[in-house]
């Protein structure tokens, strides 16, 4: 019989030296390799009473980190393995407490320890070869309506919850034989410091503006205005100021400048105007026990959508038209610019707590971004009033250009016991008796919430 614990603690900051461990194997479903490029540290320690080594109840122990997504739709649920960390320690490295009060203990009540860790990928590879984002701890709750066979108005509300779970598991050998089995539970809230937000479609995203109603029911001929977002890669800022995080969005408008009409009033290029925004967050998620198409209509009643908004953010922004230099433009680009009215301006948006991880896409569960945006441009001498409202979607992912400077200087890994592993093994009550479990040709079961 064998009494063991294990301990989950997250590296303190400015860590050096990672704990001595054997080669770690990464496995993803069907043991695919894991391929990743940043990654953060998870620090662990086993332990096991005195009698247990002495006695040789075990000869080898095989640690893993592992996680699923767990979706439950109706009487319908699905697994999905999303990664599988291994690590494997034998009996001749589990050493001694050196501490005072370890000393102090009787025979029986000794233990004997074995530090490991496991390197957390921000990016795993799937079966299908494709790279997908490593999904923080979370449950989903929500309800989706589906029409029963033969009723035309009678639908029946189903009720779903998915679940993202990670734990660390030892598995106790004895010649191959497997003699013992432990787990617990480990709770990743935070994975990604720095996060790149860029647009889900093509570059630059143009859109037209919409003039004002009077102007459309004189049947005006107003000039085009179009809107424009260029920057293809925006980094979400911690702003210390506010100590809130933060994205700077660059916006120009173009304007064709027609001859005014009899009477009308000229447009000035050289002119400054003002637009009023409202900007609003918006956090999609789907989960599913079926796969999920890239298709945006699922059938009913195996898929569950969730939408959350966060609140309005209400700016004015200054649009400033770009100087013409004689000298650095070419005669054609500067017959252009002088029928042309162009103006740039930047909006500078709060990212809210629910755009903490990037967008995912797994087969049970799938989770995109949009941000809402309504612009009203006014104060534009000689033209009407114009509005715009558009939803741009959004692509975010895990920005890797600092990957070493953030492991240094920022403790990534947010788990359930945050506290540093002392060297006092606790009591010897603490400890979890392992008995037998069957060696099954199959892969390790998930924890017993999960059975």
């Amino acid at each position: 019989m064998v009494y063991a614990r294990i301990q989950i603690a997250r590296p303190p900051q400015g860590e050096g030296e990672a704990i001595p461990s054997s080669p770690q194997q990464i496995h993803g479903q069907g043991h695919q390799h894991h391929q990743h490029h940043g990654s953060s540290r998870l620090n662990g320690r086993l332990s096991v009473l005195d009698a247990s080594v002495e006695q040789a109840a075990f000869d080898t122990v095989q640690l893993r980190f592992r996680g699923i997504i767990l979706s439950s739709v109706g009487f319908n649920s699905a697994i999905e393995d999303i990664i599988t960390l291994t690590d494997v320690k034998a009996l001749s490295d589990f050493r001694p407490t050196t501490s005072s009060s370890n000393s102090s203990r009787t025979d029986s009540e000794k233990a004997r320890h074995v530090d490991f860790y496991f390197q957390l990928p921000t990016n795993v590879s799937a079966t299908d070869g494709t790279s997908r984002s490593l999904p923080l701890s979370t449950t989903i709750r929500g309800v989706t309506s589906a029409s029963p066979r033969g009723g035309l108005n009678d639908y029946q509300v189903i009720r779903g919850d998915c679940e993202v779970s990670y734990w660390v598991e030892a598995q106790f050998r004895q010649a191959g034989r497997e003699v013992g089995f432990l787990c617990e539970h480990v709770k990743i809230s935070s994975l990604y410091p720095r996060l790149r937000v860029s647009l889900a479609k093509s570059l630059p995203l143009t859109m037209r503006a919409k003039p004002d109603l009077l102007a459309r029911c004189r049947l005006q001929k107003s000039p085009a205005l179009d809107v424009a977002l260029y920057e293809p890669d925006i980094i979400i800022e911690h702003d210390a100021t506010s100590g809130q995080r933060q994205i700077t969005l660059p916006i120009a408008v173009t304007m064709d400048i027609q001859p005014p009409a009899s009477g009308a009033d000229s447009l000035d290029a050289r002119q400054s105007f003002k637009c009023s925004v409202e900007a609003k967050w918006e956090v999609h998620t789907r989960f599913s026990t079926v796969a999920i198409s890239t298709a945006d209509r699922m059938p009913p009643g195996d898929t569950i959508y969730k939408m959350n908004t966060a609140p309005t953010q209400k700016h004015i922004i200054l649009f400033r038209p770009l100087p013409l230099y004689d000298d650095q433009v070419s005669p054609g680009e500067k017959f252009r610019r002088l029928n042309s009215y162009v103006a740039t301006s930047q909006l500078d948006l709060s990212v809210p707590d629910a755009l903490s991880q990037p967008s995912l896409r797994w087969k049970h569960l799938t989770r995109t971004y949009m941000l809402q945006l309504s612009l009203h441009f006014h104060g534009l001498r000689g033209t009407p009033r114009y509005s715009l409202c558009k939803q741009i979607p959004l692509s975010v992912s895990a920005d890797e250009s600092k990957v070493g400077e953030v492991q240094k200087n920022e403790a990534i890994v947010s788990i359930s016991e945050a506290n540093n592993i002392p060297d006092v093994e606790g009591d010897v009550h603490d400890m979890t008796t392992l008995r037998h479990i069957r060696t099954q040709s199959t892969r390790t079961p998930p924890p017993p919430y999960f059975r």
